[in-house]
């Protein structure tokens, strides 16, 4: 999707091809809109709950499938 994007950009001549990426980036220190995944083991684990109590929360996401 990333390239999809770059190369669109390239072909309209846009002078920064990440421009629209970049404008979707949550700022360093800003705060994350909320939200809630399934677990693979079943149940659901909501941002909230997973930073409750704690200082910092590395979120990662990666295919399961």
């Amino acid at each position: 999707m990333l390239i999809s994007a770059i190369a669109a950009s390239l072909v309209c001549g846009q002078q920064d091809p990440l421009a629209e990426y970049k404008a979707k980036l949550i700022p360093i220190g800003k705060p994350l809109p909320g939200f809630t995944l399934k677990l693979a083991k079943g149940g659901s684990l909501s941002l909230s709950q997973a930073i409750k109590g704690r200082k910092a929360t590395l979120v990662n996401f990666w295919f399961y499938g």
